[in-house]
C-alpha cells in the first residue's frame, strides 16, 4: 500500500521470478542505461540524464531509450525469436475514464488483508502495453481471451508457460495462476519478413536539473543502496537536499 518512509526496497524480501529462473538453471540477463544507480531488469535512466518519464522529467528522453531498444532488436539476426514487452508501471496519472475492475484474485494470505485492511482484490489502473513480435499480426489490438483481464502478472504467466516451470517451482501468488498469457497474441504460424518503418522521436529534450529534490523512486534507490552497504537508509537520506547529493552519493561506491 506504501512504499515507506523512507522507500526501502530491502523491505520486500520475498522471491521474484528472477529467483525461480535462477533455480531451475534458467540464463536472464539485466540490461540498462543507468551510469550510477543500481539497475532492475531492462531499465532507463533514473538521475543522470533521466529518461524514465517520471515526473519532471521530459517523456521524449523515455521515447527516444524506446526507440533505441526498438531499433536494437528489429535489427538483431535474431528479431523473429524475440518476443519484446514494453509496460509501464502506472499511468502516468493522466484521466482515464474507465475504473480499474474490481474482483481480482487477493495474491495470497498475507494479502487478505494487507497493509491498512487493503485486499488486493482489485486490478490497477490501465497502463500502455505494447507486444513486439514478427508471430504477432501487423498492427493487432488485443485483449484477454479469458474473464480475467491482462495485467502485469501476464508476464509471468507467459514464461511459466514457455519455460514449462513446475507448480512446484513457480511462484505461489494465486493472482499468476490466473492470469491470461500473451500466447494467443502469437498468431502468425510462421513469422513475418518485413519490419515495421517507425518515425524516430524529437531529438528536443529538456535537461532536468540536478538542483531539484529526489523523488520517491530515487529515494528508493538510495535507500536500498545505503542497505546495501550497511548504512541507516533514513540518514543517508537526511543528508541529500538535491540530486546532486545522491550523484555524489552513488560515485563514492563502486558497484558491486
Amino acid at each position: 500500500m506504501n512504499n515507506g518512509g523512507p522507500p526501502d526496497p530491502y523491505d520486500w524480501d520475498v522471491p521474484t521470478i528472477f529467483n525461480v529462473l535462477k533455480s531451475l538453471g534458467k540464463s536472464w540477463p539485466v540490461y540498462n542505461d543507468t551510469i550510477l544507480t543500481p539497475s532492475q531488469v531492462l531499465e532507463a535512466s533514473f538521475l543522470v540524464d533521466p529518461n524514465d518519464e517520471h515526473p519532471p522529467h521530459d517523456v521524449t528522453a523515455g521515447e527516444q531509450f524506446l526507440y533505441a531498444i526498438w531499433t536494437a532488436v528489429s535489427k538483431s539476426s535474431a528479431f523473429d525469436r524475440i518476443l519484446l514487452v514494453i509496460l509501464y508501471d502506472e499511468h502516468r496519472g493522466c484521466y482515464d475514464h474507465v475504473p480499474p475492475a474490481p474482483n481480482a484474485v487477493t495474491p495470497d494470505t498475507a494479502s487478505d488483508p494487507g497493509q491498512e485492511g487493503f485486499t488486493f482484490n482489485r486490478f490497477g489502473v490501465r497502463i500502455p502495453a505494447v507486444v513486439v513480435s514478427q508471430y504477432v499480426q501487423a498492427s493487432a489490438v488485443f485483449r484477454s481471451n479469458t474473464s480475467v483481464p491482462y495485467d502485469h502478472t501476464s508476464v509471468l504467466a507467459t514464461l511459466r508457460d514457455w519455460l514449462s516451470i513446475p507448480e512446484s517451482s513457480m511462484l505461489p501468488s494465486k493472482r499468476i495462476a490466473v492470469a491470461p498469457s500473451l500466447e494467443q497474441v502469437l498468431t502468425l504460424g510462421n513469422p513475418r519478413t518485413s519490419v515495421p518503418t517507425i518515425a524516430p522521436p524529437s531529438t528536443a529534450v529538456s535537461a532536468t536539473p540536478l538542483t531539484l529534490p529526489l523523488n520517491d523512486l530515487q529515494k528508493s534507490l538510495v535507500s536500498g543502496t545505503a542497505r546495501r552497504y550497511g548504512l541507516d537508509p533514513a540518514a543517508v537520506l537526511s543528508q541529500m537536499q538535491t540530486r546532486h547529493d545522491a550523484v555524489d552519493f552513488f560515485k563514492r561506491r563502486p558497484s558491486r
